[in-house]
Order: structure tokens, then C-alpha cells, then sequence
């Protein structure tokens, strides 16, 4: 009917709604995701770029110095530097320029002998010790020292070289620690991550089934009671048509039936009162011949004129059976007649109470089929937000399997190797400390320093040696002042 197809066709409508917010749901979130995603990348990509840019002037650096070194090395004077020295002569630890591993044994060792060695030994010790902490498998900032140890760059030069490369193995430990912590807390992050996809897909993978399940099983979907219960209202509608129509063919039947029988009634009643009228009209007749006869002289016996009573009796005695015989056949047929008003009653009553029934039962499977569109509208839509969802998870799980491959080679060198690596750092710091030691204990150093401190006095330099550094005359003198003016100020200096 034109109502059950605007029905589906708004049911359809409603499903196609629905799906079509759920895609719009799907898309936004994705956008929405997308974003974040982008929003989080951007700073970290930032400061990578950043870090990667100070990495590589780091390596400039230090490659333009390992180039110096190797000039200084190969030039004419370091050769007979060289021929003089025995840790180059006689086939000792020459200069590395790769940074090595070094154990705890030989810091000791330099460490105990530190205080034996003579001033002119303490420069080769430390260039030693530096060589034996340079033996190892990574580059090291320890080779350019001795490259400036074997040389003989001023001590200011060797000593701030040494203090920049204990800033830097400590700063490339706070990176490693760094790289680490945020290595450590990616992959946990992203495996909790991907335990909850994981968890996620196999729970909408059964919800998928279900679902499925529910609108395409061969017998109890909804799509098979849809198709039941549109076959069974097909037939409902069915039964009503035909019941109809038979109705009607048993009315028109009755119709032309009752009509017969009361033109039989008719026909009968009317025979009866011919025949009535006739014979009563012999019999009285026949009474009066009677009267007559008694009057009248006897005559020889023949038949009696006017004795003829046709129908109206017989020689069993007599009787209207004639009219007897119709009147039963009138009689037979108003029951007839009866038994046909009952008959159509009875017909009437029955299609009447089988229309009802069949009108209720429509009505039943109406509401049912309305139910079960709605039901797999709504299955549908649950289908395709379910797939979509789904689809997406699916889509952010294989993101964090590539994401965790993709750091996957970084974070395990770092996870591998960070103890090695701090244990290194660790020995390259106590070789260098004691490698400052040694040079700021050689004699040379320290007249170094002292003819750095004398050049500091200047033209004062007569008067504080003769007077005292702590003497007025010398404060005064540094201070480019008067010596009574200065005690003005510092009454309390020696000298005042």
C-alpha cells in the first residue's frame, strides 16, 4: 500500500541519515586526530632539527681540529719530536684520533705514579695515560688533546680544550639520559597504546560478527523476518481478497436462490388457490344434483350426470390430494427458504469474525515489520560505524607499529649501549681530571703560570716583588693610584 511505501521509504531515509552522521563522526575524529598528531610533531621536530644543527657544528669542530692535529703531526718539526721521544721512537702508543675505552687499571695506575714522576716526565705521562684512555671502539674528544699534548701547545690552550671536553662528554650524557627517558616513555606509551588497539579490535572484530550475524543469518536475522513477515502480510492480504470475493459469490448465489424460492412460493400459492377455487366449485355441484335427485323420478342406472369430481377424490375416498401434494411442496419450500436466510446468516457471522481475525493479525504483522525496519536501520548503522571504527583502529594500531619500528633502531642502540656508554664517560672524565693534575703539577706549568701572574703586575711588577702582593705600595700601584689615597680607602692594608 502507499502507506507501508512511505514508511520504507522513511526508514530508508532515517538509515541513510544515520550513516551518513556516523561517516561524518568518523572523519571529524580522524581530522580532529590528524591535528593533534601534527600539533604534537611540529616541536619535536623543531627541536631534533635544533639538536641535529648543534650536532654537526660539534663534528665540524671537532674534524677541523683532528685536520690540525694531523698537520701538526706530519710537519718536519713533529718528526724529530718525534726521533726524540721514546713513546714514538721505540714503538710506543702512538697519537689515536679514535676514542677508546678506558678501564679503571690504567687511571690507577697513572693516578699512584703521578706522584713519582718526575717534572719533565709528567707531560709524557699525561699524553700516555690519554693515549691508553683513547683505545676503544667510538671516536673520542680525548684524541685531540693528545694531539695538542704531543704538540706542544701552551698549557692555557691543552688545559681549556680539556675543560670543554669534560663540558661536552657531560652534556652528551645528559642527552643520552635524555634520549633515554623519552625513548623509555615513547615505547612504554606507544605499547600501552597498542594494547589497547589491539584490546579494541578484537572487541569491535565480535561486535562486526554480531552485528552481521543479526541483519544477514539465513533464519533468524532481521532480513529473513523481514522477508517472513512481508510473505506472511502477503499472505494475509491474500486470504482477506479471497475470503472477500467467495463472500460475495455465496451473497449473489443466496440472492438468486432466495429468488427462486419465493417465485416458487408464488407460483405454488397461486396453484393451490386455483385449484381450491375449482374443485370447491365441484363439490358444490355436486351437492346441489344430490338435492335435486331426491325429487325426481328414478331413471335406469347409468353413470349419474354430473358425477365427475375430477382430482378432488379417488376411489380410496376421496380428498384434495392434488392440492395436498402442492401445498407440501410449498410447505418444503419455505424451509427451504428458512434454512437458506439461516445458511447466509451463519456464512456472514463466520466471514465477519475471519475478517476480524485476519484484520488483527495484519495489523500484528504491520507493527512487526515496522519494528524489524527500524531495528535493521538501525542494525546497519551500527554495522558501518562499527566497520569505520574498526577500520580506524586498525589504521592507529599499524601507525604505532610503524611509529615503534621507526624509533626502533635508535632506542635500542641507546637501551643497549647507554650503561657502556656512561661507564665510558665516566672513565674519559677521570682520565681528563687526572690528566690536569699531571700538567698543572709539572714545573713548567707552574712557571708558567707564574710568568703569566708576573706579566699580570705589569710596572708594578718591581714594587710588588720587593714590598709584598698584600703590601699598599703594590695595591696602590695595580690600582693605578696614589698611595695615600688607596689607604683612604683600605686602612687596614698592610703598609697604610
Amino acid at each position: 500500500s502507499s502507506y507501508n511505501s512511505k514508511q520504507g521509504m522513511l526508514s530508508a531515509n532515517d538509515s541513510e541519515l544515520s550513516l551518513k552522521k556516523g561517516s561524518l563522526e568518523s572523519a571529524l575524529s580522524a581530522k580532529q586526530a590528524a591535528e593533534d598528531f601534527l600539533a604534537a610533531l611540529l616541536p619535536m621536530c623543531a627541536a631534533k632539527a635544533k639538536d641535529y644543527q648543534e650536532r654537526l657544528q660539534l663534528r665540524t669542530n671537532e674534524q677541523a681540529a683532528i685536520a690540525e692535529a694531523i698537520a701538526i703531526l706530519n710537519s718536519d718539526a713533529a718528526f724529530e719530536t718525534f726521533g726524540s721521544v721514546d713513546a714514538t721512537s721505540t714503538g710506543g702508543s702512538g697519537a689515536s684520533f679514535l676514542q677508546r675505552d678506558v678501564t679503571r687499571k690504567i687511571i690507577k695506575e697513572h693516578s699512584g705514579a703521578a706522584s713519582d714522576i718526575g717534572a719533565t716526565e709528567r707531560s709524557q705521562s699525561a699524553q700516555s695515560l690519554l693515549r691508553k684512555a683513547s683505545t676503544g671502539p667510538r671516536a673520542s674528544p680525548l684524541s685531540r688533546i693528545v694531539a695538542l699534548l704531543e704538540a706542544n701547545n701552551p698549557f692555557a690552550v691543552v688545559l681549556s680544550e680539556i675543560k670543554k671536553m669534560v663540558a661536552l662528554i657531560a652534556e652528551e650524557g645528559k642527552a643520552d639520559n635524555q634520549q633515554l627517558a623519552w625513548c623509555n616513555s615513547e615505547r612504554q606509551t606507544n605499547n600501552e597504546n597498542l594494547q589497547q588497539k589491539e584490546s579494541e579490535i578484537v572487541s569491535l572484530e565480535g561486535t562486526f560478527a554480531r552485528l552481521d550475524a543479526d541483519i544477514n543469518a539465513p533464519e533468524v536475522g532481521l532480513k529473513a523476518q523481514i522477508a517472513l513477515t512481508e510473505q506472511s502480510l502477503e499472505d494475509n492480504m491474500a486470504s482477506q481478497a479471497s475470503e472477500t470475493k467467495q463472500r460475495k459469490e455465496e451473497n449473489v448465489a443466496y440472492k438468486a436462490d432466495i429468488e427462486n424460492l419465493s417465485e416458487a412460493k408464488a407460483l405454488l400459492t397461486k396453484a393451490v388457490a386455483v385449484l381450491k377455487r375449482y374443485y370447491s366449485k365441484i363439490e358444490a355441484a355436486q351437492e346441489m344434483r344430490l338435492i335435486q335427485k331426491g325429487k325426481a323420478p328414478t331413471p335406469p342406472e347409468t353413470w349419474e350426470n354430473g358425477s365427475y369430481r375430477g382430482q378432488s377424490g379417488d376411489a380410496s375416498g376421496g380428498g384434495f390430494k392434488a392440492i395436498a401434494m402442492i401445498e407440501f411442496i410449498l410447505s418444503e419450500t419455505e424451509k427451504e427458504e428458512d434454512m437458506a436466510h439461516k445458511d447466509e446468516m451463519d456464512a456472514q457471522h463466520e466471514y465477519e469474525d475471519s475478517m476480524a481475525s485476519l484484520r488483527e493479525a495484519q495489523k500484528t504483522l504491520e507493527g512487526a515489520l515496522v519494528r524489524l525496519q527500524s531495528d535493521l536501520a538501525t542494525a546497519e548503522r551500527d554495522l558501518l560505524e562499527t566497520k569505520s571504527s574498526l577500520k580506524k583502529t586498525i589504521a592507529d594500531k599499524e601507525s604505532i607499529e610503524a611509529y615503534l619500528l621507526q624509533i626502533k633502531p635508535g632506542c635500542d642502540f641507546i637501551t643497549t649501549h647507554h650503561a657502556e656508554r656512561t661507564d665510558n664517560r665516566e672513565q674519559e672524565t677521570e682520565a681528563l681530571t687526572l690528566a690536569t693534575k699531571l700538567l698543572e703539577g709539572t714545573p713548567a706549568f707552574q712557571a708558567a703560570m707564574s710568568s703569566a701572574h708576573d706579566e699580570s703586575l705589569g710596572d708594578c711588577l718591581a714594587t710588588c716583588k720587593d714590598m709584598g702582593e698584600e703590601h699598599a705600595d703594590c695595591r696602590a700601584c695595580l690600582a693605578k693610584v696614589t698611595v695615600p689615597a688607596y689607604c683612604a680607602g683600605h686602612p687596614g692594608v698592610e703598609g697604610c
